[in-house]
């Protein structure tokens, strides 16, 4: 995929770096624990177990080439190259993201059509949204995988295709459920196909649930899925207490949200919801999808609510319940709805595959067909292949941190943001083996300008006033983000958090009066992959 390696050498996605390091942590067996694998604290760890895994894959590579030979050199060869390390988190997404087109398709034959499978597949392989995303080695992709294969195998419960469905779709719930405990919705299609099959003999309602309550399938269903969770998340075994806590600080996060976060119950359809800040830019439906396919999508399912076929409710079930789950969260992504998107694409497809159907001059099939692809599936190509050429842009931060080491002595004291440039801080933990790095040329004592910020090997800082740190720590040189600034200037920030974004903007306007613009980097395109940075030298007086 292009633009698959954006940033290299460096490491721009904040969720990239902690299930990097997570990973990592599960390698390292000398210090494992069941801190080990409470790392992400509310999140489950399989997603985490599978990076493990690929870098085991990768770290065996490393040695039979003789790139690493021990254990030891290929800790320091982490430290040194880093990015390496990422690619195979973003090689993982793409291939989940393959993978996704054949389940997407094989569901669309099995529940509808062929022709409705291969459109559904169609609109994967461009959609920006899941296009975007394959190229980040994060949780949504390979989650989505799991999402789709529990709900293929679902259809085959609705077809009353024997035990092996009943197995798999509870496999592939529980392992979707290890990877985020809100996909723990998928369950409701198994439940449906088994409560309400193709092919059903008329009974009356408690009949029908007495019956399906005795079928050994279900339960066969039901245990698979437990251990399948268990296997990919043992945190309930580990320590159950500590786990419940976990997920309920989880769903009080999700809640709450937090500075720059929050928005409506349907802005994902209007819009009005954080801006987002870089790979986590936020979109609304008919811009990640395409208007072609949003307006096919109501239409498909406007038309399989009149329609009213078993088949359609199941797989409109879990896309309404979820979005219903997520719609009232205050911490918003796009991204979060990604496990929708393999069922919105069929739904969308479906009234395409009834259309053709009914078309059987090859002539007018065939303009039929090209008005589809310049509707829906040209426009996202389009989109997709110019977010991809993007990420081949020189990144704003990496220009900074260029010019910082060419301009700035060493050691001197920086304050940076959250979206900082990647320099090299004598507070790294690790700073011994990193200096020796290629890619680093001037060492500075770096500090965080956000409070409770995770900067450069050192522990979060504390929860301090800027402006006063910069003085208290006499900083010479700041270094300001535009992704930052963005979260206090959102209006949702300026609503739930009026004193801190006050604070924030005494800072800025401190910062205007007493420090003085040396040079500024703006992104070469607006697309919000890079913010724009801006590096001052503080006066003193």
């Amino acid at each position: 995929m292009l633009g698959l390696g954006f940033g290299d050498p460096f490491r721009y996605h904040p969720d990239e770096m902690k299930l990097v390091y997570h990973a990592g942590n599960l390698l390292d067996i000398q210090h494992w624990s069941s801190e080990t694998v409470f790392l992400l604290k509310g999140y489950p760890p399989l997603y985490a177990f599978v990076l493990a895994f690929a870098f085991g894959l990768y770290i065996i590579g490393l040695m039979v080439t003789g790139t690493a030979t021990s254990l030891a050199s290929v800790k320091v060869y982490y430290y040194l190259h880093p990015f390496h390390f990422h690619m195979v988190g973003r090689w993982l997404s793409l291939l989940a993201g393959i993978v996704t087109i054949i389940v997407i398709y094989r569901t669309g034959k099995k529940l509808f059509s062929r022709q409705t499978g291969l459109w559904a597949a169609a609109f994967w392989a461009v959609t920006f949204l899941p296009v975007k995303n394959a190229h980040f080695g994060t949780v949504d992709i390979l989650l989505t995988l799991f999402v789709a294969l529990s709900f293929y195998y679902s259809a085959g419960i609705f077809r009353n295709e024997g035990v092996r469905p009943y197995v798999l779709a509870g496999l592939y719930a529980g392992l979707a459920v290890a990877t985020k405990y809100n996909a723990g919705l998928i369950v409701l299609p198994i439940l449906l196909a088994h409560f309400f099959p193709d092919q059903a003999v008329a009974q009356k309602f408690l009949q029908r649930l007495v019956l399906k309550l005795r079928d050994q399938r279900i339960w066969l269903a039901a245990g698979t899925m437990i251990l399948a969770f268990l296997a990919g998340c043992p945190l309930p075994l580990i320590d159950f207490s500590r786990f419940w806590k976990s997920v309920v600080g989880t769903a009080e996060f999700e809640q709450t949200g937090k500075l720059g976060s929050g928005g409506s119950f349907f802005s994902y359809f209007t819009g009005d919801h954080s801006p987002g800040y870089g790979f986590f830019y936020d979109n609304t439906f008919p811009e990640s999808l395409g208007w072609g396919v949003t307006l096919l999508f109501i239409a498909g399912a406007f038309f399989m609510l009149l329609r009213r076929q078993k088949r359609d409710f199941l797989i409109l079930v879990f896309p309404v319940i979820l979005y219903a789950v997520i719609g009232q969260m205050n911490y918003k992504a796009m991204r979060h709805l990604l496990p929708l998107v393999p069922f919105l694409l069929l739904i969308a497809a479906e009234p395409i595959g009834i259309v053709s159907e009914y078309i059987k001059n090859k002539r007018n099939l065939l303009i039929f067909y090209g008005v589809v692809i310049g509707i829906t599936i040209l426009p996202q190509g389009v989109k997709s292949l110019r977010y991809d050429l993007a990420l081949y842009q020189v990144d704003t931060r990496t220009e900074a941190k260029e010019w910082i080491e060419k301009h700035v002595p060493a050691h001197a004291r920086i304050g940076t943001e959250e979206f900082a440039p990647p320099l090299l801080s004598q507070h790294d933990i690790n700073l011994e083996v990193i200096r020796e790095s290629p890619d680093y040329a001037r060492i500075y004592d770096v500090h965080g300008l956000v409070p409770k910020m995770f900067a450069h090997g050192m522990q979060r800082a504390g929860d301090h006033d800027a402006t006063a740190y910069v003085v208290e720590k006499d900083l010479e040189y700041l270094v300001l983000d535009s992704f930052t600034r963005a979260r206090y200037e959102w209006k949702e920030s300026r609503q739930r958090y009026p004193e801190r974004v006050a604070q924030r903007a005494q800072f800025y306007a401190w910062v205007d009066v007493h420090a003085e613009l040396l040079i500024r980097f703006e992104p070469g395109n607006d697309l919000n992959i890079s913010p724009v940075v801006e590096i001052y030298r503080v006066r003193k007086e």
